[in-house]
């Protein structure tokens, strides 16, 4: 902030320089992912990527790969990805919740009712919506409350998860010791699956280190590999609030200033401090 210009100076990664009189930043709280602290993640002489920096002009058809992190991302990213490499290994550290998508399309007379009387799908997709609000107020908000509604859901989630895996092994490691809500669960149909595939390998023992040319577990497996996926999330506390420096009025930083004195914004938007500038 330029106090004497009343205008806040932004320096770009290329060198230049603007000028404005509003600051918004609409970055979000993901933004910036996190890498994990493995020892000799740094040796690891392969391709290394992030899923949240997915580099698409790199082919991953045959490749030997690792996915670490079994998050909703990985949940995501892990069937589509068995289906490109020729070898594909699971580092999960913490099982995750995975209920069925309640996945369908619409055949051609409803779409048709939809396009005569616009409506009808926005009652669907209203109804929807609030549902998905619901559950997630129930299951993760007010989990004390709800939690017959929760248990039941972890039912359903055992049901789909025997159903689509006939390996007792598999189904064990890939079974949650805590109940459902406790962490962020996910939908997927194909997840499950994915581990039936012989190019695929679900490590649980834990990383020991990272070499140059593959993961070795702490039981002693290696695991030889030439590409390493993170689906580690983001750093949310350390690097996201803000997701770039901003230094406001007399030299404050607010970065700083948020966690000397707690994260606060009038009406979630201003700073004292930082004239001009929304946080949305």
């Amino acid at each position: 902030w330029d106090e004497d210009a009343g205008v806040w100076v932004v320096n770009l990664a290329g060198g230049e320089t603007l000028t404005a009189k509003f600051l918004i930043a609409a970055t979000g709280y993901l933004s910036q992912p996190k890498m994990p602290d493995i020892p000799g993640i740094d040796t690891f002489e392969g391709r290394v990527m992030h899923a949240a920096k997915w580099d698409d002009g790199y082919s991953m058809a045959g490749r030997r790969a690792a996915v670490i992190g079994t998050g909703s991302t990985g949940v995501q990213l892990i069937p589509e990805l068995a289906k490109q490499v020729s070898d594909l290994t699971v580092y999960q550290r913490t099982a995750i919740w995975v209920l069925p998508k309640m996945d369908f399309g619409f055949a051609p007379s409803v779409q048709r009712t939809f396009a005569r009387r616009p409506v009808t799908q926005h009652a669907i997709r209203r109804t929807t919506d609030n549902f998905t609000d619901l559950i997630v107020l129930i299951a993760m908000w007010k989990y004390r409350y709800f939690k017959p509604i929760n248990k039941f859901a972890g039912v359903v989630a055992a049901v789909h998860r025997f159903v689509s895996l006939r390996d007792k092994k598999l189904r064990r490691e890939l079974t949650p010791h805590y109940d459902y809500g406790c962490k962020r669960p996910t939908l997927s149909n194909t997840y499950y699956r994915t581990f039936s595939k012989s190019n695929v390998h679900l490590e649980t023992a834990g990383i020991d280190r990272i070499e140059s040319d593959g993961v070795v577990s702490k039981d002693g497996t290696k695991r030889v590999v030439d590409t390493l996926v993170f689906a580690t999330g983001f750093d949310v506390w350390n690097s996201n609030l803000p997701a770039f420096e901003v230094i406001g009025r007399d030299g404050r930083n607010l970065g700083k200033w948020w966690r000397e004195n707690k994260f606060q914004a009038y009406e979630g938007l201003t700073v004292p401090g930082f004239p001009n500038f929304l946080s949305l």
